[in-house]
Order: structure tokens, then C-alpha cells, then sequence
């Protein structure tokens, strides 16, 4: 009986040492050409040539002019959410308001809004090589407080791209942007302009 005891036991020890040495383990290989393209995707960050510049338009009511600039050498698409050239970006709280003389920024009345998902074609902004795009900020009540403006203000814009594509607007699919986190050419980042001098009435 110690004998078969003893069978079972080396049986079994056998069987364990099998199902351990024999278990997968999972792997992702890219080939060179994947990885090539990975490489050129992460090296070619178009965000740094997004340029973004203000100008005053209109004194009464204070109107701000926004063009992004694309300086890439190659196209990109802008999901416009939160973005500088997002209609609702004042009310988003992503422009900054210091009175004449103040020391802190104005206290804006913004909101969070809340978005399709994935975005539609009318929410990207496709930009070719040099291209610009402008977007007009009205600085209005109720969101911005105009008793506490002044008669000038400084103003400038700080947020985060929720994603800006390498890529023609015409070669990105709703699948694209369903997955936008999986793509090697969709970029996210922070973006600050400079500030101008803006003058109220």
C-alpha cells in the first residue's frame, strides 16, 4: 500500500511539474515595420506646432479672436472638445481673465458640458500643412462678471487637447476614434497661449 502511495505521490508530482513548465505566457512581437511606424508616430508629436494666437476684434462686447495654426509639415485633425476652437471653450472656463491692477484672474461662471462619444464629423477640425482656424470668444455676461472687467484686462487660454490626429480628417473612422487611446499617431497634451491686452468698450 506505501508502495501505490508512494506511485500516486511521484504521479502527481510529475503531472504539477508539467502543467507549470507547460503553462503559456502571453507575449506581443511587433514586426519591424510596426515598430518603425510606432517610432515615426511618437517622434512626429504635432502638438508643438499647434500654434495658437489671440487678437482683438470688437471693444464692445469684448470679442477675442482665436486662430490655431498648423506649422506640421504633414495634416492633422482636431477633436474640437475643449479645444481653442471648441464654440462653447469661454463658457469651459479654459480662458483666463485678469483685470487692469488685479491680482488674480476673474472668477468665471462655467460649466462642464457633456459630449457625444465617439465625435461627429462637425466636432473635427482638419488643418493641411499651414493651415489656420479661428474661433470668436464673446466675452459676455453671465459667464464672465463685465462689472469687475474694467476698462482693460489681460487674457490668455490654457487647457488640454483631448486628441489631435496626424492625419487627414478624411482617413479617420469612427472606429478610430472609438479606440483614439490605441492609435500611434493621436496625441493629447497641454496647450497655453500668450496673453494680450484687451480693452472693454
Amino acid at each position: 500500500m506505501a508502495f501505490v502511495r508512494s506511485i500516486v505521490a511521484i504521479t502527481l508530482a510529475v503531472s504539477f511539474t508539467i502543467v507549470y513548465v507547460t503553462l503559456p505566457t502571453t507575449r506581443t512581437f511587433y514586426s519591424r515595420a510596426a515598430n518603425a511606424r510606432l517610432k515615426m508616430a511618437a517622434e512626429a508629436n504635432p502638438l508643438d506646432r499647434l500654434t495658437i494666437s489671440l487678437n482683438q476684434t470688437r471693444t464692445s462686447p469684448p470679442t477675442v479672436r482665436v486662430t490655431v495654426t498648423n506649422e506640421n509639415d504633414g495634416p492633422v485633425t482636431i477633436i474640437l472638445y475643449n479645444s481653442p476652437l471648441d464654440s462653447i471653450a469661454l463658457v469651459l472656463g479654459i480662458m483666463s481673465i485678469t483685470p487692469d491692477g488685479a491680482a488674480e484672474p476673474l472668477e468665471l461662471r462655467t460649466m462642464r458640458a457633456s459630449r457625444v462619444w465617439p465625435p461627429g464629423p462637425y466636432s473635427l477640425e482638419g488643418l493641411g500643412p499651414g493651415a489656420s482656424a479661428t474661433n470668436d470668444l464673446v466675452l459676455r455676461e453671465p459667464t464672465v462678471p463685465m462689472d469687475k472687467l474694467g476698462k482693460k484686462a489681460t487674457v490668455f487660454l490654457q487647457g488640454r487637447w483631448m486628441g489631435v490626429f496626424a492625419r487627414p480628417e478624411d482617413k479617420i473612422s469612427r472606429d478610430d476614434l472609438e479606440n483614439i487611446a490605441s492609435q500611434p499617431d493621436a496625441f493629447q497634451g497641454e496647450f497655453k497661449s500668450k496673453s494680450i491686452e484687451i480693452i472693454n468698450g
